[in-house]
């Protein structure tokens, strides 16, 4: 089962076209009614790593760091910088910010409540690890902002 990421806006928010020879984040228009209505957004898009779907983002069992880290390790890690940099922007050029909704597939549908996070703190390591760690329990809405 994979890890899944979306990203709910009341504007648009920045596309970034899948490529499967070079790889790295991708964001998407997702036109799944049920998203849209956990998002409590218009506009939704899908966020997926360079395996195609939201795995590379779950930062919660990462074990090796530096000279043992593996290649899909490190490019994990690019996928969750990349991640970071996006959030920071879009939630910094959409009034009112943007929410998040982190889960499992197949648990896009759940009634939660979103917590408000600014983009800093959603953004730290740690934070984040907690967050996807959180994800495999639950589905995790996150409203987040910029200070």
């Amino acid at each position: 089962m994979c890890m899944m990421v979306y990203a709910g806006a009341d504007a648009r928010l920045p596309e970034i076209a899948l490529n499967k020879k070079v790889g790295g984040m991708y964001v998407v228009p997702e036109k799944s009614k049920k998203v849209a209505k956990t998002l409590g957004k218009p506009n939704v898009y899908y966020v997926g790593g360079h395996g195609g779907c939201g795995c590379s983002f779950d930062t919660s069992e990462d074990a090796s760091l530096g000279e043992s880290e593996s290649e899909d390790e490190r490019l994990d890690r690019e996928d969750v910088r990349q991640l970071f940099a996006y959030v920071r922007r879009a939630a910094g050029s959409v009034p009112g910010g943007i929410r998040l909704l982190v889960c499992w597939a197949g648990e896009e549908g759940a009634s939660i409540v979103a917590k408000p996070l600014p983009a800093d703190e959603l953004c730290a390591r740690d934070a984040w690890s907690k967050l996807t760690e959180r994800a495999g329990d639950e589905p995790v809405l996150v409203a987040v902002t910029i200070r």
